[in-house]
């Protein structure tokens, strides 16, 4: 004999789904994890673009001193007219070694020539829809003389006082300064061209070099 149990209204079903507001929260929670994992995920890519901008901008400096240091010495700035060089080192006034080197320039060239070596190049140097503009500075700093007993160095600098290269004091000797810096205007931060990569060296281009004999 068979019986059949009846339910009664007050007996809940284990078979119930969820209830409106458990959908909502639900789907509301899973917007909040959508968002936060979209954030993370462009943040990288921005972090992994940002980083090969960089990369881009140190191989195009490197590039580019390589083809400054290979130029006979003195005749880097054979070509720069003074006001095209005044406007560079205006412009690259934070960048370090600006402030402690003689700008120097072809006083025969017109004033806004950039020179055979350039001493700007604004356009055609755009990688992967990015461009870079490249400024090669060439001046002249001074640097204590190796003397007996005492090794040469210090810094290589400018002469207080003197806004101009004065003659090359006694004690010191004249070397060259190349500084390349690399801008870029694409990425957050960098509208306004203050993302930048730079470098420097220093060559001594005296026909006899000074050693410290005892």
């Amino acid at each position: 004999m068979y019986r059949f149990h009846a339910r009664s209204a007050n007996e809940t079903s284990n078979d119930a789904g969820f209830t409106l507001i458990e959908v909502v929260v639900a789907i509301a929670m899973l917007g909040i994890l959508s968002t936060a994992a979209l954030g993370v995920y462009l943040s990288g890519v921005n972090s992994a673009a940002t980083q090969q901008r960089r990369q881009v901008a140190i191989a195009i400096a490197n590039s580019a001193m390589e083809k400054a240091i290979a130029w006979p010495a003195g005749t880097a700035t054979i070509g720069r007219g003074a006001n095209a060089v005044s406007a560079r080192w205006t412009a690259n006034d934070s960048i370090p070694g600006v402030r402690t080197t003689y700008k120097s320039f072809d006083a025969s060239a017109p004033t806004n020539a950039v020179g055979a070596l350039p001493v700007t190049n604004a356009s055609g140097n755009s990688v992967n829809g990015t461009n870079y503009t490249v400024d090669i500075l060439v001046g002249t700093c001074f640097q204590i003389k190796p003397t007996v007993g005492l090794q040469p160095g210090g810094p290589c600098t400018v002469t207080t006082g003197w806004p101009n290269q004065p003659a090359v004091p006694s004690n010191k000797t004249k070397l060259t300064r190349v500084i390349v810096v690399v801008r870029w205007t694409a990425g957050a931060g960098c509208a306004t061209g203050n993302c930048n990569y730079h470098a420097s060296t220093l060559i001594d281009s005296n026909l006899e070099l000074d050693w410290n004999t005892p």
